[in-house]
């Protein structure tokens, strides 16, 4: 699996399209890239996911279109480590607030001399039948996406975009809001407005843009038409709960 394939499809300025990974049955993971999404995030944050449960969807994920990405709890060098050892192609990192937080982030994903990052690469390498080739390209292909969750970030964003080995940013509407006290009102004005600064912020620095959004067209579409270049539509359970709520209210309603 390779992140330089999402890479590419951004910096070709190419609407990316992807889903949320919560369930712990990777077949739930096949029938999403059955859809044809661009990239899946496979959430290790809020979902009840643990490491082997990443490497299944991993596997499930193996030889399709889309990208993986797997969504860590925090900036943790070890949990970082391990999940680029499934092999995971990139990582999206949340709460990073400022510059030495974003600098410590990267360093956690990259070997050395770029990073820290500690050496067993495991399922990555092929169980040691490409270390050669591994090691040659993994610092070039890592992709390393940063979530902008906290207005206190924004402040700093200017200094977070000039940091080597960036590849993407990615923003968090809810946490956003809740950091201004307005959590759940994702449209007020003044999330729009910290949302529309980040945008502009990442298009002068030239670093790809992502965001969270709901499955509606709607939506998806007029944050690609804003300046957003990734995008995830929705969830897996938000998909499933609305069209099973969709099916049995037109049943009931044509009985």
């Amino acid at each position: 699996m390779n992140g330089r394939l999402l890479k590419n499809k951004l910096r070709e300025k190419k609407p990316c399209i992807g889903n949320w990974v919560t369930f712990a049955d990777p077949t739930v993971t096949e029938v999403l890239c059955g859809a044809g999404y661009d990239f899946l995030v496979i959430d290790t944050e809020h979902a009840p996911l643990g490491i082997e449960t990443v490497q299944l969807h991993l596997l499930a994920i193996k030889g399709e279109e889309a990208v993986p990405i797997v969504r860590v709890p925090w900036n943790d060098s070890v949990y970082l480590k391990r999940v680029l050892d499934t092999g995971a192609p990139g990582v999206m990192i949340p709460l990073v607030r400022n510059r030495e937080e974003t600098e410590r982030a990267i360093s956690f994903c990259l070997y050395p001399p770029e990073g820290i990052r500690g050496f067993g690469p495991r399922r990555a390498a092929g169980y040691d039948r490409r270390i050669p080739e591994y090691i040659e390209k993994a610092n070039e292909e890592v992709l390393i996406i940063l979530q902008i969750e906290h207005f206190e970030t924004i402040e700093n964003l200017e200094e977070i975009l000039k940091v080597e080995r960036l590849s993407a940013i990615f923003i968090g509407p809810w946490d956003l809001s809740g950091s201004l006290g307005l959590l759940g009102k994702i449209n007020h004005p003044r999330v729009e407005g910290y949302i529309d600064t980040i945008i502009e912020k990442a298009h002068s620095a030239n670093i790809p843009v992502g965001i969270a959004a709901s499955s509606k067209a709607e939506d998806v579409v007029g944050w690609f038409k804003r300046g957003v270049q990734f995008v995830t539509a929705g969830t897996d359970y938000g998909l499933l709960s609305r069209g099973c709520d969709n099916s049995i209210t037109s049943i009931k309603k044509s009985l």
